[in-house]
C-alpha cells in the first residue's frame, strides 16, 4: 500500500518513526510529511500568509520523510497538493499521549487525518495511551503500536473508507489489550484550571478528565484495555437541531 504518514508531535517523534519504520519492513511503501516542530494541540490550523519551507529528513531504511515548517493539516494538505503525493491511505501518528473524546477538537493528529478524509483519502489517526499518573513512554511502547497497526491495518482502512471524517485509534500500552472496540468518542468533561506565575503569565494545568460512565464511549472502554476505534465526520451541522425543526 501507498502509505502518507504525519503527525502533530514532530519529524522527531520516536511514534511517528517506529510506525514507518515497521510499515516499511512489512513492504508498504511510506512517504513521511510532518512538522518540523512539536504542533500539539493546534487542531486544524492551516498557515495562511507565512511561506511554507520543506527540507528533507533522515529516516533511513530507504523511507522518504521531509519536515515541514507548518502544521500537521498543512502536512496533508501540502503532501496531496503540493508535493502531488497520490497516497492509498494516511496515517497520523503515533501519537505520545491519547486522543479520546472531546480532545479530538482539539487535536493536530487528529486533524491531519480528518484533512485528508476531507480530500478523498482514507486517514487513520493512531494515539497510545497510558494514564496521566504513569505517563512516560518509551520506544517499545510505540513499537508495540506500530506492530499492531501494521497487523490491522486492511481492516482499519476499511473502516476509514467508509467515514466522512477519517477513523480515530487508540491504544493502550500500560495494560493488556483485551481486544477491539468500534465506539463512539466520549464527551469528555475537563476539570481545567490555571495557574498564575511568578512572572504574571499563566499556565493551564493538566487535567484528567472526569471517569466516564457511558460503557459504549472509547474514554471507558480504553480503561477496560480494548483498542478503541472511532469513525469521525468532518460534518459539523447540528441534525439534531434540524429533525426538531423538522426540515434540512
Amino acid at each position: 500500500m501507498n502509505l502518507l504518514l504525519t503527525n502533530d508531535d514532530g519529524i522527531a517523534s520516536e511514534g511517528l518513526r517506529a510506525l514507518a519504520c515497521v510499515l516499511f519492513e512489512k513492504g508498504h511503501t511510506v512517504t513521511v510529511v510532518a512538522p518540523e516542530e512539536n504542533n500539539s494541540a493546534v487542531s486544524h490550523k492551516l498557515t495562511l500568509k507565512n511561506a511554507l519551507s520543506l527540507r528533507k529528513a533522515d529516516y533511513g531504511n530507504g523511507i522518504c520523510a521531509y519536515a515541514l515548517s507548518g502544521t500537521p493539516a498543512d502536512c496533508t494538505l501540502f503532501s496531496l497538493k503540493g508535493l502531488k503525493i497520490s497516497p492509498d491511505c494516511i496515517i497520523s501518528g503515533v501519537n505520545e499521549g491519547m486522543n479520546l473524546g472531546s480532545d479530538c477538537i482539539y487535536s493536530g493528529t487528529v486533524a491531519a487525518a480528518v484533512e485528508g478524509a476531507l480530500n478523498g483519502v482514507p486517514s487513520i489517526a493512531i494515539s497510545a495511551f497510558c494514564v496521566f499518573s504513569s505517563w512516560n513512554f518509551g520506544g517499545e511502547d510505540f513499537n508495540k503500536c506500530a506492530r499492531i497497526a501494521a497487523e490491522r491495518l486492511n481492516d482499519w482502512f476499511l473502516l476509514a473508507k467508509n467515514t466522512r471524517g477519517g477513523l480515530n485509534v487508540n491504544i493502550p500500552v500500560d495494560r493488556e489489550i483485551a481486544g477491539e472496540r468500534l465506539c463512539k468518542l466520549a464527551r469528555s468533561e475537563y476539570r481545567s484550571q490555571y495557574e498564575r506565575l511568578q512572572d504574571g503569565t499563566y499556565r493551564r494545568k493538566w487535567a484528567e478528565p472526569k471517569n466516564q460512565t457511558e460503557k459504549d464511549c472509547d474514554e471507558y472502554l480504553i480503561l477496560q484495555g480494548y483498542i478503541t476505534l472511532s469513525p469521525l465526520s468532518a460534518d459539523m451541522n447540528d441534525y439534531g437541531y434540524w429533525a426538531k425543526r423538522g426540515s434540512m
